[in-house]
């Protein structure tokens, strides 16, 4: 995963997990391909079989394996092609931080 300077998310290499974003089911994608997030990422972590992004307003985002809830969607889903937003973080942003930190298991953002 890349975060380009344009705000423009890119994802290659395996995707058995759905963990780089795409709506596809292929098992390696060779090329780098656009991750459809609603709104430009200010920052990216990416695990072994998930990532998460967070977004200039603040948003987090995750796509990949849910199987033990690291994405943060409930226990419901278990692959997550596609980016989701974390509702249970949405309206936590308070006032002017100047950091972030998002940590699971296998991965951390710092804004």
């Amino acid at each position: 995963m890349i975060c380009l300077f344009h705000a423009v998310q890119m994802g290659w290499g395996l995707n058995d997990k759905g963990q780089l974003g795409h709506d596809r089911e292929e098992m390696e994608v060779g090329l780098p391909a656009e991750v459809p997030l609603p709104e430009p990422a200010i920052a990216l972590s990416a695990g072994y079989f998930h990532t998460l992004a967070v977004g200039e307003s603040g948003s987090v985002w995750s796509w990949g394996c849910n199987g033990k809830g690291q994405l943060g969607l409930g226990q419901e889903v278990v692959l997550v092609r596609e980016p989701r937003m974390v509702k249970a973080l949405q309206g936590e942003r308070q006032g002017l931080a100047s950091s972030c930190m998002i940590a699971t298991r296998h991965g951390i953002a710092f804004r």
